[in-house]
């Protein structure tokens, strides 16, 4: 990469291992701005067009009856009636004859321990290890798979998001374009 001061802008030219170029900025300025203004969470209400907002909607139950719903591991929902220790279980129990679910509930790992990045790493490692599983399975090839965060959103004033459950649900967020229309990421309170 090259890059050139001149007076108060920048010139940055960047190539690729083969002598390409990949970049070239003729002029990239930078401005001075006070710490301050890059801190958020102040508490302060800005005016915006954008806001958050959580509206709960109304839906109506399937045609054909109510979903055949999953669990796995230790998550226990009202509602859920089949509960599986794991991915290998519920495909024997497919195979054993049990109709497929229509979705399977898992709920995203929190306590990684260690310090918040390393904890963040694993949680979601091992996320997208459990939803590339799910999805490789042809026994699940039409179920939709929902993964449930605690305190990964701030939903109301005052909350504070838990990093390595945001993390995951970004990683999910990002997963979303690539399964379309199979995952769904459900944020709940934190117990």
């Amino acid at each position: 990469a090259d890059a050139r001061a001149e007076e108060s802008s920048l010139h940055l030219e960047a190539w690729d291992d083969h002598g390409k170029p990949v970049l070239e900025v003729d002029g990239l300025v930078a401005r001075p701005i006070e710490a301050d203004a890059l801190r958020g969470g102040d508490g302060a209400v800005h005016s915006s067009l954008y806001r958050v907002n959580w509206v709960i909607l109304a839906t109506a139950p399937p045609a054909d009856g109510p979903a055949r719903l999953a669990a796995l591991g230790d998550l226990d929902l009202a509602g859920v009636e089949r509960r599986y220790a794991d991915v290998a279980a519920m495909t024997a129990a497919i195979a054993g004859g049990e109709p497929a679910p229509d979705v399977v509930l898992v709920e995203v790992g929190g306590d990684a321990g260690g310090d918040p990045a390393t904890a963040a790493h694993i949680t979601v490692k091992d996320t997208l290890a459990r939803l590339q599983e799910l999805a490789g399975r042809e026994e699940l090839a039409e179920a939709r798979f929902g993964f449930i965060t605690r305190g990964a959103v701030k939903a109301l004033a005052g909350d504070v998001p838990d990093p390595t459950q945001a993390a995951a649900s970004g990683m999910l967020r990002s997963a979303q374009s690539e399964y379309v229309g199979r995952i769904t990421r459900l944020d709940l309170e934190r117990v």
